[in-house]
């Protein structure tokens, strides 16, 4: 007897779904496609039909899946990924900027989440253990933990909230009413003064501790909420730079890691600064940071001049580029498939209608690069990577830097010249000196003419 299996296939548009690049395909994300090999020769970039672009290595975004007039729409993202790659070979790390409504806007999204401080294992820094637990009272205990744990500064900013997300946070916080009095009440209870009274919440509110004690409330009502090991939320963590640079080198990683950076000084600004040319951006290098490098020479009689290395100091990121889009989102741009008469509208995509618009991705972003020329002044006997198992089995790694070496030691002669300078001073010898010299006398005469046997 035998029996028979029936064998169910997968389907033609779940193979396909599995390996396409559409399903990872969002309008409002700034995503960067590439293809390689045979793909790329017949077009096939994983979207709905092939693309005109048959070269390989090529970065797109896409930014229509299906127009008007059944095209797909995409732009060059060369930029995006040149500029990427860029920055990853200078090794320096972005910071946020405090300076202009962009920047400070960008800051506070992540400004309120508690900063993680990397463990370095190094022999160049000290090393700070970790805080432990005191496990013998458990006030002090959950204190601890309150003050330790990475969850306690993760409530949300309402300041960068649309009208209808503050409406919904506010209709949150008013249930939260009888907690923050229970919250209250144990403050005062903490607080109490030498006559056992507590201060009223008017005069708390008269010396600026109303908002201290708003803000520590749903502090400790984030940390309940995330902070809980047995938690099912997740804590939105924006990334400090808007994902251009993931790793976070210090300096002395970077001037051991990464090679300087060739530049040309193209002019001198308004604040005898100089304009400098590197890694395809334009950055400022103070006049203390020049080492008199002079700039281009336009009328080329010297081609070679205003070249020198240099290597960024100092990174300030203006405005963070825009990768997804939102509904407040200022930096949107309209695709060429917009509607009739909203062409010049800027709306939210949503899934009521194609979308037809998309983020500006570096477009929109904005920073100011401080510089300064570095010439070959470190010299290290090991020239092998440092960390790698040439640079382990070398010998001793001896660097020496010329801005750090201090005075040379004088030289013989100079030490015989000052020698014979101190003994001619006129000055009468003590009876001291006079048995110290003779007793050298004695001593040289007994090298040179050791005693008869």
């Amino acid at each position: 007897m035998t029996v028979t299996t029936a064998s169910v296939n997968a389907s033609s548009f779940a193979a396909l779904l599995k390996q396409s690049k559409f399903a990872s395909y969002s309008p409002s994300i700034a995503q960067v496609y590439t293809t390689h090999g045979g793909h790329a020769a017949r077009g096939d970039w994983g979207v709905k039909r092939p693309l005109s672009v048959r070269k390989r290595g090529r970065a797109l975004l896409i930014q229509s899946i299906d127009s008007r007039e059944q095209q797909t729409e995409f732009r060059s993202g060369e930029s995006e990924a040149n500029m990427v790659e860029r920055w990853q070979e200078t090794g320096m790390n972005i910071t946020a900027s405090d300076k202009g409504r962009e920047s400070k806007q960008w800051k506070a999204q992540y400004d309120n989440r508690p900063s993680k401080e990397l463990a370095i294992d190094s022999e160049f820094c000290a090393y700070t253990p970790p805080p432990q637990p005191d496990m013998q009272s458990n006030e002090a205990g959950a204190a601890l933990r309150l003050k330790t744990s990475p969850s306690i500064e993760g409530t949300p900013d309402f300041n960068l909230m649309s009208t209808e997300e503050f409406d919904q946070y506010l209709e949150r916080v008013r249930k939260l009413r009888p907690a923050f009095r229970k919250y209250l009440q144990n403050r005062r209870v903490q607080g109490l003064d030498n006559e056992g009274q507590s201060p009223s919440l008017y005069r708390m509110r008269c010396i600026n501790k109303g908002d201290n004690l708003a803000n520590g409330f749903l502090k400790e009502i984030s940390h309940q909420l995330h902070g809980s090991p047995h938690s099912q939320t997740l804590e939105p963590y924006p990334h400090r730079n808007g994902g251009l640079f993931y790793p976070t080198p210090n300096s002395f990683q970077t001037s051991l890691l990464y090679p300087t950076i060739p530049a040309r000084f193209t002019s001198v600004t308004t604040s005898s600064s100089m304009r400098v040319s590197a890694a395809g951006m334009a950055i400022n290098v103070p006049p203390a940071n020049t080492d008199n490098t002079r700039p281009l020479d336009w009328e080329r009689q010297s081609v070679l001049s205003g070249v020198a290395p240099i290597r960024f100091v100092e990174t300030a990121l203006m405005q963070a580029p825009e990768a997804v889009a939102t509904a407040h989102s200022d930096s949107s741009e309209p695709s060429f498939s917009a509607p009739a008469g909203r062409s010049l509208r800027r709306n939210q995509p949503d899934l009521t209608e194609p979308p037809f618009t998309y983020p500006t991705g570096l477009k929109g972003m904005n920073m100011q690069i401080d510089g300064a020329v570095v010439r070959d002044q470190t010299i290290r006997s090991n020239q092998h990577r440092p960390g790698s198992l040439m640079y382990s089995l070398s010998a001793e790694t001896r660097s020496r830097a010329k801005f750090s070496q201090g005075p040379k030691p004088p030289a013989m002669s100079d030490r015989i010249r000052d020698l014979d300078g101190r003994l001619s001073r006129n000055r009468v010898p003590s009876e001291r000196d006079r048995e110290g010299m003779v007793g050298a006398l004695d001593a040289l005469l007994k090298r040179v003419q050791p005693e008869e046997k």
